[in-house]
């Protein structure tokens, strides 16, 4: 095994020749991983040392498993080891419960899988993952072995929710289905994810951009028929706060009250888009009045809970991702014209176009990775009184194109 290591690319990977005795390629870009060349193929390998033993565990072969998926496999091995889990007793103690539930069946993994990723998701989005597989995919495979899949079998079942108009969710069902099948390569049940390349041979996914009023003259009538919602308080106040904020729809829903400083004015928001591997991102929000304003006058209601806007069944919850919809279609906002999502937009653009702000203050505010040469995140409170200004003239432009505050608060942010 050679003593030194190099950044490894595709190129590289590709132009190792292949020997009767097996050699080894480290990868200096990802501590722990090498690629073990044989007569026979090329395997990926991570290897690292617990409790004074040198281990190794396959990553699957190379080209099935590109480089670039070799090293996220790696630090997801290596970020359970920080933690104190012993990946090959995971791996040991998975095959087990597969033979226990009856098999490595397609079911089993992909409950196996699920379990296992859907804590960093929210509950809404796992219960849609589930049904979606549940009902489209199973019928056809949920019995079958992992080990037994083929390229074949898989791209029909695709195909036929294509053919019920469904591309988007046939989409999704493929990313599932890779998904789980990556797994099982990870707990060494296959050797090889057989969807790679699948997307070639589907009708693309549709590219079509949130809707947004990004003129002053489109935004107006949509803030005023927001004005009228008739609802609950809480999906009200929740309605009017989201084009003052600006925030990921998300954000906004699981907003808690420890984060809210209402004395400063400041929601330190934990940014929802990080990248896979990273570590939570943390953004010092500033609060126009009018957005505190709406607070306050929502804090005797929900104050004495975790969540801002908790649900309406469940208070130990934050309210449903569908509340909002609702709510914008109950005013008569249809989803061609504005979604929760689409005031984001509205703010990059009339902030930029009124306000001449900065495009790197507006990108900040939006939570957005800096795309500097580094492409480092910034500081949660970089550029915080900046923002703080930006902020407070949007609020007053939305107010100004409304015709007032909204129907919860009055001039000076008192509680109506």
């Amino acid at each position: 095994m050679p003593k030194t290591a190099r950044p490894l690319t595709e190129r590289i990977v590709e132009d190792l020749p292949h020997t009767e005795k097996s050699t080894y390629a480290l990868d200096a870009s990802c501590p722990g991983l090498m690629l073990e060349v044989t007569i026979t193929g090329k395997w990926w390998r991570y290897r690292f040392s617990r409790n004074g033993k040198t281990t190794r565990i396959s990553l699957g072969s190379w080209p099935d498993v590109t480089l670039r998926e070799a090293r996220l496999r790696a630090g997801e091995l290596l970020r359970k080891l920080q933690s104190g889990h012993d990946p090959v007793a995971d791996r040991r103690q998975a095959r087990t419960l597969a033979k226990v539930v009856g098999g490595e069946t397609f079911k089993d993994v992909f409950a196996a899988w699920i379990k296992n990723r859907s804590s960093s998701w929210s509950e809404s989005y796992t219960n849609n993952i589930q049904r979606i597989i549940e009902r489209d995919v199973q019928p056809s495979i949920g019995n079958r072995n992992v080990a037994d899949l083929r390229y074949r079998d898989l791209l029909p079942v695709i195909k036929k929710i294509q053919e019920t108009g469904k591309i988007e969710t046939s989409h999704r069902a493929l990313r599932a289905i890779s998904s789980t099948l990556q797994y099982a390569v990870r707990m060494e049940m296959v050797t090889a994810d057989v969807t790679r390349g699948m997307t070639k041979d589907l009708t693309p996914r549709p590219q079509d951009h949130f809707p947004a009023p990004v003129k002053a003259e489109e935004l107006a009538p949509v803030l005023r028929a927001m004005a009228c919602h008739k609802g609950g308080c809480v999906v009200g106040v929740a309605l009017q706060l989201t084009p003052y904020l600006a925030a990921r729809p998300g954000e906004l829903r699981q907003m808690k009250w420890k984060d809210l400083d209402l004395e400063t004015g400041t929601w330190k928001l934990k940014v929802s888009k990080t990248k896979k591997g990273k570590e939570p991102r943390f953004l010092d929000k500033p609060l126009s009045w009018q957005a505190l304003a709406l607070l306050k006058a929502l804090f005797p209601l929900t104050g004495g809970g975790e969540w801002v806007f908790p649900g309406q069944r469940k208070n130990n919850r934050p309210m449903s991702d569908a509340a909002i919809v609702a709510a914008l279609r109950s005013v008569g906002l249809p989803p061609d014209i504005v979604v929760a999502h689409s005031f984001r937009a509205s703010f990059r653009t009339l902030a930029r176009e009124r306000f001449k702000a900065l495009p790197d203050i507006l990108e900040h505010e939006l939570g957005h990775v800096a795309r500097g040469p580094l492409g480092h995140t910034y500081a949660r409170e970089e550029f915080i009184d900046d923002r703080r200004v930006v902020m407070q003239q949007w609020a007053d432009l939305l107010d100004e194109l409304r015709g007032g505050p909204p129907p919860w608060i009055r001039d000076g942010g008192e509680q109506v």
